[in-house]
């Protein structure tokens, strides 16, 4: 998590600084600022998209299933804000532990899926020291579009779409979408509250009991 954080300093203080120090990057979106969330009711569509392996996979049924959902959306060339959120859910995914991919669902969508094939994808997250368990997805325009306009995300191209984070319970089709730069912590949040919205255990609590029966170092301390 150190070397992680040491490489994640440096990337948010320059999209922070806004689009002019990021070399071109989201050159017309505002620069991005601190996350602020809101609560929304969103039914993600079925779409089908490809995984990183190239394989086609349906959204709902077979990427997220039954868990709670942290879905962002990130194009590979981007130099300034993808990079930045990513490498906060790779935070994320280092405190989640062995509940990512059993109890949370980890999801990173291509909006520019011309030129995001699978092997690009597939590169980008190992960039970022993802697990399996945290699907990179592309996939056909169409089909793409329809999930941005059902989780309301604006991005008529990717130089300038807002940087958005959905945190939820596609169960219930509650979620918190979180806009500018969210926190690990600001994540963990969301999830505690739809964790208790679906009536089980906020997760934080559980990581902090989990450090206490020795489950704890991957939680505080990562691998990436």
């Amino acid at each position: 998590m150190i070397l992680r954080l040491a490489l994640l300093l440096p990337l948010m203080a320059a999209a922070l600084a806004g689009p002019g120090a990021a070399h071109g990057t989201h050159h017309d979106a505002p620069p991005p600022k601190a996350a602020s969330a809101a609560e929304v009711t969103i039914k993600l569509p079925e779409v089908r998209l490809v995984d990183s392996t190239g394989a086609p996979r349906l959204l709902g049924k077979e990427v997220i299933g039954s868990r709670l959902a942290i879905v962002d959306f990130i194009y590979t060339s981007c130099t300034s804000v993808c990079p930045v959120l990513t490498s906060v859910l790779g935070l994320v995914q280092d405190q989640l532990g062995d509940r990512l991919g059993t109890e949370v669902a980890m999801v990173s969508v291509s909006i520019d899926p011309a030129t995001d094939t699978p092997a690009r994808m597939k590169d980008y997250a190992a960039r970022f020291g993802a697990r399996p368990e945290w699907a990179f997805l592309t996939g056909a325009k169409p089909e793409i579009d329809r999930l941005l306009a059902h989780a309301g995300v604006h991005a008529p191209n990717p130089a300038d779409h807002t940087p958005v984070v959905l945190v939820g319970d596609p169960a219930r089709n509650a979620w918190v979408r979180l806009y500018g730069m969210p926190s690990p912590e600001q994540i963990r949040a969301a999830l505690d509250g739809v964790a208790q919205g679906r009536g089980g255990v906020p997760l934080g609590v559980a990581a902090r009991d989990g450090h206490k029966h020795g489950r704890g170092e991957e939680v505080r301390h990562g691998t990436h």
